[in-house]
C-alpha cells in the first residue's frame, strides 16, 4: 500500500501538467475545429448541392477527419502516459514528444492494436446493447438489473486496463 501512494505521488504532478496540456488540446478540437468542420467548412462545401447523397458524403467526410483527429491525440496522451512511468520522465512535454516520435516510427502496429482494442470494446457494448435489462419494477429484477449494470461497468474497466496494458506491451517490445 504504501508504494502505491508513493508512486501515486511521484507522478501526481507530472500527469496533473500532462492532463491540462490534454484538456487544452481537447479544447482545441471540439471548440474550435469541430464548428469550424461542421458549420462553417460544410455549410461552404454543401451551399449549392442538388444532391443530398454528396452532403452526406461531406458530412461524413468531415465526421472522419475529426474522429480521427479526436482519436490520435487520445493514442498520442495514451502513449505519453506509458512513457511518463515507464521511463520515469519529469516533463510532460517531452514525454509527449517522445510518444509522437514511437507513434510515427510503428503506425502500423500502433493503429492495428487500438482497432484490435477498439473492436473488443465494441463487441463488449453491443452485448451490451442486447443484453441490458430495461426498466423494472421494484424486487428481485431490480436487483439483479443493477448487479448486471455493476458487472458491465467492471467489464468496461477491464477493458481500459488491458487496453492500456497493451500499448504498455507494444511500447516495452518496441524499445530496442
Amino acid at each position: 500500500v504504501q508504494r502505491f501512494f508513493h508512486g501515486g505521488s511521484r507522478f501526481f504532478f507530472r500527469f496533473v501538467r500532462l492532463g491540462v496540456m490534454a484538456g487544452i488540446v481537447y479544447w482545441w478540437l471540439f471548440a474550435y475545429l469541430h464548428p469550424w468542420l461542421f458549420d462553417e467548412r460544410y455549410t461552404d462545401l454543401t451551399r449549392g448541392l442538388d444532391s443530398e447523397r454528396a452532403a452526406f458524403a461531406w458530412r461524413l467526410a468531415a465526421y472522419a477527419v475529426f474522429g480521427l483527429l479526436v482519436i490520435a491525440a487520445n493514442v498520442a496522451f495514451d502513449y505519453t502516459r506509458i512513457r511518463m512511468v515507464v521511463e520515469d520522465r519529469r516533463s510532460a512535454l517531452g514525454g509527449l514528444a517522445a510518444a509522437v516520435r514511437f507513434i510515427v516510427r510503428r503506425p502500423g502496429a500502433v493503429a492495428g492494436l487500438w482497432c484490435a482494442n477498439a473492436l473488443v470494446f465494441a463487441i463488449a457494448v453491443a452485448a451490451w446493447a442486447l443484453l441490458a435489462p430495461g426498466v423494472v419494477s421494484a424486487g428481485a429484477m431490480m436487483w439483479l438489473a443493477f448487479v448486471a449494470a455493476q458487472l458491465f461497468v467492471l467489464a468496461r474497466l477491464a477493458l481500459k486496463l488491458h487496453f492500456v496494458a497493451s500499448q504498455t506491451a507494444l511500447f516495452q517490445g518496441n524499445l530496442a
